[in-house]
């Protein structure tokens, strides 16, 4: 797996030592240019910027069918990125425009943000793109068993909540669980990258992909 951070880039192989690159930035710069000029429509209400990924009413997971890109994907057999995260939605719907080979998958847990993007699939006829509302920390692994004939090449996690506080560092996105779905279910090729602006976070992050590298059924 190869493990792009915010000014440095980590390459992480299973029961292999992970090798420290500082400053080389070819996947970072290849998936965030498609960030720009971005024009979203439709009007959305107040939504909560934080949201407490433990509280009862997140726990639940989705219920998943074997087989689910084959019914929101026309050609279900292209390459796979999934956005942990997406916010409103931006980067997703520019990557499907800007990358028509590649199908875009956008993960969040505030359901207005995913109701509102979710209405730009059709505004714009795009037959690549989709987004679930969930918790990722529930969900993941389920979302990921079940994905038939393409692989995942691509996950972006881009500037998760820090949650600065130590007693919530239990909330954070980029936990030791989600770390140990990603080498469990991504490929070797696949690629992971994570942009923060907050260094604890980022060297929080590095740590928890080096730790679990090795770590059971990897």
């Amino acid at each position: 797996m190869f493990i792009a951070l915010h000014r440095s880039l980590v390459l992480i192989q299973p029961r292999r030592r992970t090798k420290l690159v500082r400053h080389s930035l070819s996947v970072y710069n290849h998936m965030v240019q498609v960030c720009s000029c971005v024009t979203a429509t439709g009007k959305l209400g107040k939504v909560r910027q934080h949201v407490n990924p433990l509280a009862p009413y997140f726990q639940q997971p989705l219920t998943i069918h074997r087989g689910w890109n084959k019914q929101v994907y026309r050609d279900s057999t292209k390459p796979l990125l999934i956005d942990l995260g997406s916010g409103k939605g931006w980067f997703c719907l520019r990557y499907a425009e800007t990358y028509p080979d590649w199908n875009v998958l956008g993960l969040e847990i505030r359901e207005a943000l995913v109701q509102r993007a979710l209405t730009w699939i059709q505004q714009r006829q795009l037959t690549n793109l989709y987004y679930m509302f969930c918790n990722i920390n529930v969900s993941l692994a389920q979302i990921l068993e079940n994905i038939v004939d393409c692989k995942v090449l691509r996950v972006s996690i881009q500037f998760p909540d820090p949650h600065f506080k130590r007693r919530h560092h239990k909330r954070r996105l980029v936990t030791d669980e989600l770390v140990q779905t990603l080498f469990h279910y991504l490929p070797n090729e696949s690629e992971v990258l994570i942009q923060t602006d907050v260094e604890e976070t980022y060297f929080s992050a590095i740590e928890k992909f080096q730790n679990n590298q090795k770590g059971d059924g990897l």
